[in-house]
């Protein structure tokens, strides 16, 4: 299974972590675990699961609660119950009773929630503190975009917070939009401050100043930004046209060459990969190890549609993928295939095959034959969709 365990004493402030301690887990399933005693105890099928009992959570740690009793079946279920927390820490909080079924389902607050739908469901009133919150006011929103909208106000502290403040989007496009001020300290935080954007594009902007060391960071549109330009420190960047890059970073990095320790990278035409970093790549040949792997290659694709295309022959290993136009996928790996045949195994798939789309939206659509075991599948069996646009 697709296990991270930790076991960390003595957090101090403000600190990303992830934590796990995982006992007699059974089956294939993926589990996150946080700072659990006697956690996955009765724990059946190989659901993809992630639990967490924290208590007493002090600082402005990034943290993923769950508490979860009596999980039956298969489903993809989040669930979190938190008591006594203090402080700014990341924290998603679910009090879900009464779930039935095998839906995939985020829920905040939620009570008496049947039936299979994929559900998000949001009850904020007054919400004070710096609490991670998914909030959407959207109002006048014109098109078939796919946004996220956050009206945060009064934000202080070192929360990992987005908010979205787009007015007058037009077009199709994906955007995240963030117009975040006065940000201090080391919190993960992603900004984005976007402005005249035009056309369909999917597009992630950020403009960080004076942002200090340690922090997970996601910037982009840097001013005075030179070609390898020796990053230095643990940070999570998100870097393009990097060369030579050191230490075990999270780094994102497109057009890069001779890559090398364990870091967390997203690489585009990236050749002579080695090590067990996390890497996300484009047309990527030769690739060795059990790596987090994202890789895409797209022929005449038409219109401004978000997608991800990858075609994959003989992947072996458990690695994490997301493969698309796969053949011969074998093992438990968590993998996203579209036009996958021949798959054997519990692993999370997300397959689409997707015909005659017209219009740039964002459509997730799957047709799965042949599927054994108990994976986590999202399906749809979508034949000449066409959407007619909103506006």
């Amino acid at each position: 299974q697709h296990v991270e365990v930790r076991l960390v004493s003595e957090l101090g402030d403000n600190q990303h972590v992830e934590v796990r301690l995982v006992r007699e887990l059974g089956g294939n399933q993926h589990v996150e675990l946080t700072l659990g005693r006697e956690l996955g105890k009765e724990l059946a099928g190989n659901q993809h699961v992630e639990v967490r009992s924290g208590k007493e959570l002090a600082g402005n740690q990034h943290v993923e609660v769950r508490l979860v009793r009596e999980l039956a079946g298969n489903q993809h279920v989040e669930v979190r119950l938190v008591r006594e927390l203090g402080g700014n820490q990341h924290v998603e909080v679910r009090l879900g009773k009464e779930l039935a079924g095998n839906q995939h389902v985020e829920v905040r607050l939620g009570k008496e929630l049947a039936g299979n739908q994929h559900v998000e469901v949001r009850s904020g009133k007054e919400l004070a503190g710096n609490q991670h919150v998914e909030v959407r006011s959207g109002k006048e929103l014109a098109g078939n975009q796919h946004v996220e909208v956050r009206s945060g106000k009064e934000l202080a502290g070192n929360q990992h917070v987005e908010v979205r403040l787009g007015k007058e989007l037009a077009g199709n496009q994906h955007v995240e939009v963030r117009s975040g001020k006065e940000l201090a300290g080391n919190q993960h935080v992603e900004v984005r401050l976007v402005r005249e954007l035009a056309g369909n594009q999917h597009v992630e902007v950020r403009l960080g100043k004076e942002l200090g060391e340690n922090q997970h960071v996601e910037v982009r549109l840097v001013r005075e930004l030179g070609d390898n330009q020796e990053l230095g420190g643990n940070q999570h960047f998100k870097v393009s046209l990097g060369r030579e890059l050191g230490g075990n970073q999270h780094v994102e990095v497109r057009l890069g060459r001779e890559l090398a320790g364990n870091q967390h990278v997203e690489v585009r035409l990236g050749k002579e990969l080695a090590g067990n970093q996390h890497v996300e790549v484009r047309s990527g040949k030769e690739l060795a190890g059990n790596q987090h792997v994202e890789l895409r290659l797209v022929r005449e694709l038409a219109g401004n549609q978000h997608v991800e295309v990858r075609l994959g022959k003989e992947l072996a290993g458990n690695q994490h993928f997301e493969v698309r136009l796969g053949k011969e996928l074998a093992g438990n790996q968590h993998v996203e295939v579209r036009l996958g045949k021949e798959l054997a195994g519990n692993q999370h798939v997300e397959v689409r095959l997707v015909r005659e789309l017209a219009w740039n939206q964002h459509v997730e659509v799957r047709l799965v034959r042949e599927l054994g075991g108990n994976q986590h599948v999202e399906l749809t069996l979508g034949r000449e969709l066409v959407f007619e646009p909103a506006c």
